[in-house]
């Protein structure tokens, strides 16, 4: 998947299929903020504050909607216009909003969201040990590390 002058394209028929051939000009006319990839989904944050996903969504990673492979559909997060950064892992998402609050969805398998749940199709809110701020928030595939004001990393 790559973005040129401001259009999104994807390489194959769907996020499992690739033809590296081809690709296909996969239509998003909202403005792009941001683009992020997991392993078989992409969300975008459209610069009109809201955040559409596309792919695979087994674990949640896109919410509670019905996911497409051919469309991004707009997510249902209730936090919309409010978020400061994205961070995607391999089946997982996390928000950090403009008040620093720190919201997760997604495969949740290896403690990820810092919950009991396996899967978590809408927004959770994480809460920890913490008086400091978050400043930036980072996944890998299964782990985040948090980032605060004071430059504290949190795993």
């Amino acid at each position: 998947m790559f973005i040129a002058h401001n259009m999104i394209y994807m390489n194959g028929i769907d996020f499992k299929t690739f033809d590296l051939e081809e690709y296909k000009n996969i239509p998003f006319d909202q403005g792009i903020k941001s683009l992020h990839l997991g392993v078989n989904f992409c969300i975008v944050h459209g610069n009109d504050g809201n955040v559409y996903g596309i792919g695979d969504n087994t674990y949640g990673e896109l919410g509670n909607i019905a996911a497409s492979t051919t469309q991004f559909t707009k997510l249902n997060l209730g936090f919309e216009n409010q978020i400061k950064q994205i961070a995607v892992g391999a089946r997982h998402v996390l928000f950090l909003l403009n008040n620093r609050e720190l919201y997760f969805m997604g495969d949740n398998s290896e403690g990820q969201g810092c919950t009991y749940v396996v899967r978590i199709p809408e927004p959770t809110k994480i809460e920890f040990d913490t008086d400091e701020k978050v400043e930036s928030i980072h996944c890998g595939n299964t782990h985040n590390l948090i980032v605060t004001e004071k430059g504290d990393v949190f795993a």
